[in-house]
């Protein structure tokens, strides 16, 4: 259609909506649009952020204005003046509650809707949208929905053809897209608070999930942006500001010392910390590491720092004077294999050790085994510390007098022989 026609109609229904008593009716004639074939909103773009609305079959249009605008075209800022606030225009659709915030509102919208008028809905059910690919079964799972698949398709909602997956490899997602084929195409399926064709644009998270307000202000997300409601004793972008009536107002707490309102806000309190005391925080506690005594047995504290150090007396040693030099040495029980502590002198410990242990701490165990059986044919036996000698008879000899003597071995088989030949 020619670029003219177009205005001529467009210009056509202002003269009569301009004309008419009634904005909404005005803008559809008796004898409906000049040309009902005509989508007008195609060509039409309201002012004021207003929405094109196309009416009836007769395809004429209507203006959806903003809160505050009004006219054909939305072109006119209303009048609000003699109003208490504008909530009271009910601009939240869907039973929203409308909260005046400044020279404007905000909608706080019931489940399920969305939108600055809560004037768009949420699928209350996850699988109504039939999120499901390729024949897969939507469950409801943790108020979310769950994909069965069959058998040929995988991936979060069966988008994944795991015949013909291999073409992903030649493709690459961002941010955690999930690859997958259809037809002879590759595309990624994103995750939330990702878009674009390969997933590389990331969304505005919600701010409100960091909890921006301050002192229990509520936080209201909407179109990326966030708006703080504040209480009434507060006021700034964050609620980080007391309002001008609060007692905290005039920062009374000094030293960075938290000032918190008391009795319904008619009075403050000062929290001061550790270090500081008195209504504003103004006077500096000095540590005194001495103060609590901590030196015993009449031990002197002497400030070191911010530290201590004890000066005991002279039968006294330790960190605080807890230990007595002479009788309590043996309470450590330095004497192994039960011996028993002794005191030499003021600072020194002995160790009476029992049988067949050795040693200043009793910390060596004798061998048990007597050595000197080992000694043979009636040696004896001399003990020494860890060794052992064998005094042997003269007809032996030998470490253990194992050996014979040759001399006394001939005689021996002499004797033994006269013995045999007198015999027989």
């Amino acid at each position: 259609m020619n670029r003219w026609v177009v205005r001529f109609i467009v210009a056509l229904l202002l003269t009569t909506v301009t004309n008419a008593s009634d904005p909404l009716s005005a803008r559809q004639t008796d004898s409906g649009c000049p040309n009902p074939e005509v989508r007008m909103c195609q060509y039409v773009t309201c002012a004021n952020g207003g929405q094109c609305r196309e009416i009836d079959a007769a395809r004429c249009f209507t203006c959806d204005c903003k809160v505050g605008f009004t006219g054909a075209m939305c072109e006119t800022k209303e009048e609000i003046s003699n109003r208490t606030h504008i909530c009271e225009f009910g601009p939240c659709q869907h039973g929203g509650i409308c909260l005046p915030f400044n020279n404007d509102f905000l909608c706080q919208c019931p489940p399920f809707t969305t939108g600055r008028y809560c004037e768009q809905t949420v699928a209350s059910n996850p699988c109504e949208s039939s999120p499901c690919l390729n024949s897969g079964t939507c469950i409801i799972k943790n108020n979310t929905f769950e994909c069965i698949c069959t058998s040929q398709y995988t991936g979060y909602q069966c988008e994944i053809n795991q015949a013909t997956s291999d073409q992903c490899s030649f493709s690459t997602c961002f941010n955690g897209g999930t690859c997958y084929t259809s037809g002879n195409a590759t595309y990624c399926y994103c995750p939330t608070e990702t878009t674009g064709r390969y997933c590389e644009e990331r969304l505005p998270l919600n701010p409100c999930i960091s909890s921006p307000c301050y002192s229990d202000g509520t936080c209201i997300f909407n179109n990326g942006n966030f708006k703080c409601l504040c209480s009434a004793d507060r006021t700034g972008e964050f609620c980080e500001k007391y309002s001008v009536s609060h007692p905290c107002a005039s920062v009374p707490c000094l030293n960075n010392a938290h000032c918190f309102g008391v009795n319904n806000n008619t009075d403050f309190y000062c929290y001061c910390g550790y270090d500081r005391t008195g209504r504003f925080c103004e006077q500096e506690i000095v540590y005194n590491p001495c103060a609590s005594s901590p030196c015993l047995n009449d031990g002197s504290c002497i400030t070191v720092n911010d530290t201590f150090r004890c000066e005991c007396a002279p039968a006294m040693t330790g960190y605080y004077c807890e230990l007595n030099r002479t009788l309590d040495l043996c309470r450590f029980s330095p004497c192994y294999n039960n011996g028993t502590c002794y005191t030499i002198k003021q600072d020194h410990v002995g160790c009476i050790c029992p049988s067949k242990t050795t040693g200043y701490y009793c910390e060596e165990v004798l061998n048990e085994s007597n050595e000197c059986d080992s000694c043979l044919n009636g040696g004896t036996c001399l003990q020494h510390n860890n060794s052992y000698t064998c005094v042997c008879p003269s007809n032996f000899s030998g470490e253990n007098c194992e050996l014979i003597n040759q001399s006394q071995g001939k005689v021996i088989f002499h004797l033994l022989l006269v013995s045999i030949i007198i015999v027989l």
